[in-house]
């Protein structure tokens, strides 16, 4: 039975997702649709890549995964740039707008360009992606649905500095429950903090960690922490409490870590 994930920006809060499933449906009854989000912060390319990119290794090879973006007015000027991308197994149509590129290697991935017409309206392009997605669970060839590309949009996640003396980062994403994750892997915090002390200082100079934590319930309840979350990324949380709001962190919003010698 095929699989379909879908992530996208256009929220729960109205019909756009089940209109989507809907035209889906009726043209393949038997497909099966699963949500990883629909709560990416509209036009927010990290956070759908760090959503997509964490979620799609899990789901069976042969899975078809769409992204859905808000087009920006400079995008609409223009004829949308849709690819569809394989990648290990692994089928992605979207938008090119950069996502791609931040969490598949150009070295495993092939790529085709989607015959858009210029000028196309907002539901001529859904009709437009639902067909090309349906015909490619039918069987279709990538080389009948679009043409071929040596390359990708690129785009980058932002990448944390160090020296002896610290580590510097920055926000990737916030999750549904405000904790809010880093671009600091594990490996990279231990790499550079040997058996060193260390103090975290957050936005705010007032809020400072100086251990990490395994669990959310490691510290008492409205007390702030670090921990490394399931993908090995630098993740601050509260307990019973949204450390986005109460410690005014947003993305892109710089974390300094110190480290101290003994």
């Amino acid at each position: 039975m095929p699989i379909l994930t879908l992530t996208t920006d256009w929220g729960l809060r109205d019909y756009y997702v089940a209109v989507l499933k809907g035209q889906l449906l009726s043209r393949y009854p038997e497909l099966t649709i699963v949500d990883i989000t629909h709560g990416v912060t509209p036009l927010d390319r990290v956070g759908a890549a760090y959503a997509l990119g964490n979620a799609y290794p899990h789901f069976p090879v042969g899975t078809v995964h769409f992204v859905g973006m808000h087009l920006t007015d400079v995008q609409y000027r223009g004829r949308p740039n849709f690819m569809l991308v394989q990648s290990e197994g692994h089928w992605f149509i979207g938008e090119d707008c950069g996502i791609f590129s931040m969490f598949l290697t150009s070295e495993k991935s092939t790529s085709w360009k989607l015959p858009v017409n210029e000028g196309s309206t907002n539901e001529e392009l859904q009709l437009f992606v639902v067909e090309t997605i349906v015909q490619l669970i039918r069987g279709t060839s990538p080389e009948q649905l679009g043409e071929p590309v040596d390359s990708l949009m690129q785009a980058f996640w932002s990448k944390p500095a160090a020296d002896p003396s610290g580590i510097r980062g920055s926000a990737l994403y916030v999750d549904h429950f405000g904790n809010v994750v880093f671009n600091v892997s594990k490996a990279f915090f231990f790499h550079w903090k040997k058996d060193r002390p260390f103090t975290i200082l957050l936005r705010r100079a007032n809020y400072k960690i100086s251990s990490i934590s395994t669990r959310y319930n490691d510290v008492g309840e409205g007390d702030h922490m670090a921990l490394f979350n399931q993908d090995g990324l630098l993740e601050i949380a509260i307990n019973a409490g949204k450390a986005s709001q109460l410690l005014g962190l947003k993305p892109m919003d710089p974390i300094l870590i110190e480290f101290h010698d003994h």
